[in-house]
């Protein structure tokens, strides 16, 4: 059994007999508490937070099954949530840089430089532009 307290953290307990009849292995027993734990505690902290954003001032707080209902929910929206990686952030800023590039050689298309600099900042943010839309499809 588990048992976890404190003063933000809810109680828990976790039978592991009941756990081991179903199959459940020593791996699998330690990463069920952990999850149950921290699920625990996250619908805890939420439910506290809206609890206190529906409070009057000088008011205690009440935590109310739509708090905790909205709390669960909030936590199951973000679930399966796609995580955008660091290259992403940086291709979407070299798509801008490559656009502004493109821009400042079509106001010198007339040199040779500002024709080189059109093409391929034009070139290069066509493609970066279409590579964040193909893998925003996919996600």
């Amino acid at each position: 059994m588990v048992k976890q307290t404190s003063d933000l953290e809810p109680f828990i307990e976790v039978i592991d007999n009941l756990l081991i009849e179903r199959g459940f292995t020593q791996s699998g027993l330690q990463q069920y508490r952990a999850t149950m734990i921290d699920y625990s505690n996250q619908i805890s902290v939420r439910a506290l937070n809206y609890g206190n954003i529906a409070k009057a001032n000088g008011m205690f707080v009440e935590i109310t099954h739509e708090h905790v209902r909205s709390a669960a929910l909030s936590i199951a929206r973000s679930f399966g949530f796609p995580v955008k990686s660091k290259w992403f952030i940086v291709a979407q800023i070299c798509e801008y840089i490559a656009m502004a590039a493109a821009g400042l050689g079509g106001g010198y298309i007339d040199k040779q430089w500002g024709t080189t600099t059109f093409i391929l900042g034009l070139f290069i943010a066509t493609i970066l532009i279409v590579i964040r839309l193909t893998q925003a499809k996919g996600e």
